[in-house]
């Protein structure tokens, strides 16, 4: 991440490789989809704990 990082903010790299430094508002926007993915994930887990779990009526 650092190399990257690298890349993308340091002034010589920029140049080399032709990249640039993402706008604050694009790395807000980006910053979110992590907590996004991990939320479906949990929801999706969580939905298939339930669903595989006995009901308390078929417990012995």
């Amino acid at each position: 991440m650092a190399f990257t990082a690298a890349l993308i903010y340091v002034p010589a790299p920029q140049d080399l490789f032709g990249t640039a430094a993402l706008p604050v508002d694009v790395l807000a926007i980006i910053a979110v989809f992590p907590f996004v993915v991990r939320g479906t994930d949990e929801l999706r887990r969580w939905a298939a704990r339930r669903q595989a779990a006995p009901s308390p009526a078929t417990r012995p």
